[in-house]
Parts: C-alpha cells; sequence; structure tokens
C-alpha cells in the first residue's frame, strides 16, 4: 500500500493463509493534511490506522515504511522492486528500447547506470523514465532526448524532492562539469519554463530559473564564471524577488534584486553599501544598477523607491558608505564638477541641517548647500 489506506474495515474474516501474506505499508512522513485531496486528508495518520487494523486483525507479517516524502515523492520503481525482492518474486530482466537504449549504452551502459530496475514506464506530458541499479533514472522526452539523472548526487535529490519532473521538467543535459569544481544540470518542462540546477560544495545544490529576469542576468554575466553558483533558490522579497550567488573564484557572495519597475541588479551581500541599505530598512527602494567599483578605489549603487526618488550609495574605505539623491542639486554639482575624481567621497549621508539647508560635504574638503 503506497500513499493510502483507510479504516474502513474487512468485509470477510481473514484466514490463516492470508494473515501470513507480506503487507508492506508505504506512507510519506510529509504525506499529511493539504498535500492532497481532498485537502483535510492525511495518509499518514489514515494510512497509519489501516495498518494498525490489519496488525489487529493477525496480520502478523505487516511492515509499514515512513520514507521523508510527501504525496507525489514516492520511488515508485524502488518500492516496486522491495516488494517484489522480500515476496521472492523471480522475474526476468528488463528490456531496454528506444532513445533510452540508445543513451544507455552509449554513455557508459551497466559500468556506469548497472542493469535497468524496470521498463520504460510512462510520465507526464509524453515523457518516459527507466531506472537502473546505480540510481540512475534516464529520462525522454520528444525535444529534450535521453538524459540521465543521477539521484545518489545533489542535483538528483534536489530534482527528486521538488517533485522529479513536474516541478523542473525533463533533463534537456547530463549533469555537467562547471567552474572552480561545481556541476550543474538544465531541465525543460513542457510549457517552457526552464531551470538549471548549480552544485558547488560552497552552496549545495539550488535551482536558476532561466525565464525570469534574474536568471537572465545569470546568463548574461556569464553563468559559473560569473556570478558563479546560486546560493539559494529565488524567493520573493518585499514585492518583488531575490536570489544570492556565490564565486569561488573571488570567495565574492552577490545577491540579485529584482522588481518590476527597476529590473534585476546584482550588489555585494558581504560589502558596505548593503549593509547600509539593509541598516536603512530598504527604504530607499530596489537598486537600478549593479554595484559597480569606481575610481579612487571606492563602489557605488543607486536605488529607485516607489514613489520614483533615487539613492547613490557611495562607499570608500577612508569615509564609509553614504547616501545620496541621485536626483538633487547637490549631486548633479558634484557631477559636473569632477565627482569623485574632483571632490572625492561623500563624508556623511545627504541632509537637512539646523540651518534648514540641506548639506554635502566630501572628503576633498568642499562643502556643498
Amino acid at each position: 500500500m503506497v500513499g493510502g489506506g483507510n479504516t474502513n474495515g474487512m468485509q470477510t474474516a481473514p484466514n490463516d493463509a492470508a494473515k501470513r501474506m507480506s503487507y508492506q505499508w508505504y506512507l510519506g512522513q510529509y504525506d499529511v493534511v493539504g498535500n492532497t485531496n481532498p485537502p483535510d486528508w492525511s495518509t499518514l495518520r489514515e494510512g497509519t490506522r489501516g495498518y494498525n487494523m490489519y496488525l489487529e486483525a493477525g496480520y502478523w507479517n505487516s511492515h509499514r515504511e515512513t520514507p521523508p516524502v510527501n504525496h507525489y515523492q514516492y520511488d515508485f520503481p524502488s518500492i516496486l522492486t522491495q516488494s517484489l525482492d522480500r515476496a521472492g518474486v523471480k522475474r526476468p530482466g528488463f528490456a531496454l528500447k528506444g532513445a533510452i537504449r540508445e543513451k544507455y549504452f552509449a554513455s557508459g551502459a551497466e559500468g556506469k547506470y548497472g542493469n535497468p530496475t524496470t521498463n520504460e514506464f510512462p510520465l507526464v506530458d509524453n515523457g518516459a523514465g527507466q531506472a537502473f541499479a546505480n540510481n540512475y533514472t534516464i529520462y525522454w522526452r520528444e525535444g529534450t532526448g535521453a538524459h540521465p539523472v543521477w539521484f545518489s548526487g545533489a542535483i538528483g535529490n534536489l530534482y527528486k524532492v521538488n517533485g522529479y519532473e513536474n516541478k523542473f521538467g525533463y533533463p534537456t543535459t547530463d549533469e555537467t562539469s562547471a567552474a572552480n569544481g561545481g556541476a550543474y544540470q538544465s531541465f525543460k518542462r513542457a510549457d517552457g519554463r526552464a531551470y538549471t540546477l548549480g552544485w558547488h560544495q560552497s552552496t549545495g545544490a539550488n535551482p536558476i530559473f532561466e525565464n525570469g529576469a534574474i536568471g537572465v542576468k545569470f546568463n548574461a554575466q556569464g553563468r559559473f564564471n560569473g556570478p558563479g553558483y546560486p546560493a539559494s533558490g529565488e524567493g520573493s522579497f518585499r514585492g518583488g524577488a531575490r536570489q544570492f550567488f556565490y564565486q569561488p573564484a573571488k570567495d565574492l557572495r552577490t545577491a540579485v534584486y529584482w522588481s518590476e519597475g527597476t529590473g534585476a541588479h546584482s550588489l555585494n551581500d558581504r560589502g558596505a553599501i548593503s549593509a547600509l541599505w539593509v541598516a536603512n530598512g530598504y527604504k530607499h527602494g530596489f537598486p537600478i544598477a549593479d554595484e559597480t567599483a569606481t575610481t579612487r578605489g571606492g563602489a557605488s549603487a543607486f536605488f529607485r523607491d516607489t514613489n520614483g526618488a533615487e539613492t547613490g550609495y557611495f562607499w570608500s574605505e577612508g569615509t564609509g558608505t553614504h547616501a545620496v539623491n541621485s536626483k538633487g542639486a547637490l549631486y548633479w554639482y558634484w557631477k559636473q564638477h569632477g565627482f569623485i575624481d574632483g571632490m572625492g567621497f561623500p563624508t556623511h549621508d545627504e541632509r537637512v541641517e539646523s540651518d534648514g539647508k540641506v548639506h554635502l560635504r566630501f572628503s576633498d574638503g568642499t562643502h556643498l548647500t
């Protein structure tokens, strides 16, 4: 019994032969209320009741397993194999055919994958899969071709816990080595949504949504040689989205932020500009450009809030980080008179002082008001 069971009772009293039969119950730890229909149904709860009822009725050879899965993550090929093995069923070898067969023999055959443990089985969107002894499944779908997923690896495990092809679609590449000792594998759904699952020992495995603005930026900036490896999935953030990346070659962690009005732009997540933005409660909105190195060894980033106000953050080692109204008169005077090379960096945030005027001072001694 997989992902089900109830306590409706038995229509006939079991005989001794029936009680000797091996009954195996697979009830996911996370297959609880809200995971399937009806919404108030809990497989774990009801299946456990059914299992206990069988024990009380004398089915002494019943067993229960609670794998760490939800209703859509049961590993049916493995469950079937275990059940047949327990029952002592001798079964013939499984057939290889078509594109999966070609992939199997072209990329390592038994030495890599082991022998098949299932026949080819149908999957969503007219795809197919076949499982193998070394914890691989080779998937195929028209348009993506045949590619293996290795479930003993971090990328395969991420694919599994997110619902296999139901979330990420079918693999369009094999798992492939990438820069600085990492790896990736790309997937595509029938509706066109594409994902790349990236892994590095410093980040673990995380997905990149290729069709989204953050994924487009990741590709435009050089993928694993640019931003590096995803250190998180893409998540909602203050009405927009955010995703973290880590570049092991530079020991640099960046965050890419997106909103509808500003697009996708990156900040040094460990830098002083990001730290001040966070300390200010994100009041200046989303970045409208990537954080950029400036002359004199500094850095800058610009932000826009929902009212259209724009603010520049400027950092240097000697002055720290300070915010300037980048649409204001003082900023434009600074820009027109040499900018950083002409006046240096702000030494405080642009502010109204006791005389009621707006003031801004710079590291070379210039004072604007």
